[in-house]
């Protein structure tokens, strides 16, 4: 089963490609907090259901890529507790 992701903060800059990955949560119910870096844009809390994969759209830099940063949601702001990932079309991405 495949969940779709929808709604920022910001808007989408209009020169900007857009490409769709997937957050893969394989254990229990997570939330995240999702930036997306190429356009600056805030995803609120997102829950990522268990052994489920979440399509989410993103903006894409000049090299085709997704550039995003997350973390728990809950987590105290800081450089430390964010991952950071450039991710490509269609890609898979394991969240824990």
């Amino acid at each position: 089963m495949v969940t779709t992701v929808s709604g920022c903060t910001s808007s989408i800059p209009d020169n900007v490609e857009m490409i769709t990955w997937y957050a893969v949560n394989p254990a229990g119910s997570l939330r995240i907090v999702l930036y997306d870096t190429v356009c600056g844009r805030r995803y609120g809390s997102l829950r990522l259901p268990g052994r489920q994969e979440t399509a989410i759209t993103t903006c894409a830099g000049e090299d085709g890529r997704a550039s995003v940063r997350y973390r728990p949601h809950g987590y105290a702001s800081r450089v430390e507790g964010w991952t950071y990932n450039t991710i490509r079309a269609n890609q898979r991405v394991y969240m824990q």
